[in-house]
């Protein structure tokens, strides 16, 4: 009887460990279906990588560019100031321009450095140049006629001892009125009227609106 039982004893123990090996046998192939296989190799690795940069780098380009200037603004609106407004021609630019260009842009040259030395002196604004003509702006009358007389003066010291071809002649017209100011420009009625008045002035002379002629009279 004991070696009977002994021998159903092993017998038990054999089925137990074929099972067990069974059951770790379907655990196994359970994790490796989980956990694919990979073989990679170290060329394969660096081309994926790379591909990768590239796809980035392309979905990067497609991107709208940004805007440096969102944000910043660029143009205040225009304020309205009272300003004395000087409109400056010289006296037959065209003539002498078509006569004798290279002549006639020297003669522009001194007579932009004579303009702009008044107009720094007396406080003005250069707007802007158009050809032989300046559009300075002054905060006061006063100013924009002083600016005028020193212009005229210091052409007259000038053309001293010239032949009246190498002389310099110029108009000068003043307006006072409310115009708008921008960083850039300046625009308005009064402006206008400036300009209107400048060619009424004589050669070497100045013409002043009403409402200038009121203030500094």
């Amino acid at each position: 009887e004991q070696l009977e039982f002994r021998r159903n004893e092993k017998k038990l123990q054999a089925r137990q460990l074929l099972e067990e090996q069974e059951e770790a046998r379907e655990r196994a192939q359970r994790s490796a279906e989980a956990v694919p296989e990979v073989d990679v190799s170290q060329q394969e690795l660096a081309a994926s990588i790379k591909q990768a940069m590239l796809k980035a780098r392309a979905q990067e380009a497609t991107l709208p560019a940004k805007d440096d200037r969102a944000g910043k603004k660029t143009d205040a609106a225009p304020g309205r100031e009272l300003s004395a407004i000087m409109m400056t021609d010289i006296v037959g630019y065209s003539g002498s321009m078509e006569r004798d260009e290279q002549r006639t842009y020297r003669m522009l040259l001194e007579h932009n450095n004579i303009v702009r030395a008044a107009v720094v002196k007396f406080r003005g604004r250069e707007v802007k140049t158009i050809g032989d003509a300046f559009f300075v702006v002054f905060r006061s009358a006063a100013d924009a006629v002083d600016c005028a007389i020193s212009v005229q003066r210091s052409f007259m010291e000038f053309n001293a001892n010239k032949e009246d071809a190498d002389r310099i002649m110029i108009r000068v017209g003043i307006h006072l009125g409310e115009v708008m100011i921008t960083a850039n420009d300046v625009f308005g009625d009064g402006v206008n009227i400036a300009a209107r008045i400048e060619p009424l002035a004589e050669p070497g002379g100045i013409c002043l609106s009403g409402e200038v002629y009121s203030v500094v009279r």
